[in-house]
């Protein structure tokens, strides 16, 4: 699950859709153009689902000034908001039993600010291959 989230290509991606539904999910729709080698090549994008399940914590802080581009991603199985998570949960589980799976901290950072998310499983789905049309094909 952690590879599959890295080894996804998501920079100079556009997030096309956020779906939040705190304590349960977060889907990112993500428009993708294909590239090779680091380059643009032009030729198809590629439309994905980004879908965060049994979400334990989550941060967004975006200026989509238009849009909001991929600068960069990652998955961690250890970061200080998962340490923040734990602990919170330690103290909750005092009073009563606290079950939950293992936790991971997904980060996808824009042109302008970042989402982080914790959570314990993350599915990617490829939506769509669309052909690229430029003003070339004319």
């Amino acid at each position: 699950m952690l590879d599959q989230f890295k080894k996804l290509n998501l920079k100079s991606g556009f997030v096309r859709e956020l779906v939040v539904s705190p304590n349960r999910r977060l889907l990112v729709s993500l428009m993708v153009p294909t590239t090779t080698d680091s380059v643009t090549t032009g030729k198809t994008t590629r439309s994905y689902d980004v879908q965060f399940n049994k979400i334990a914590d989550f941060k967004i802080t975006v200026a989509a000034e238009p849009w909001l581009e991929v600068a960069s991603h990652d998955a961690l199985s250890s970061s200080p908001l998962i340490d923040r998570v734990l602990a919170r949960r330690k103290r909750k589980s005092a009073a009563g039993s606290f079950a939950a799976g293992p936790l991971y901290h997904f980060s996808i950072v824009f042109a302008e600010g970042s989402i982080d998310v914790v959570a314990e499983t993350c599915t990617v789905a490829l939506v769509e291959e669309l052909p690229a049309f430029s003003d070339d094909s004319r």
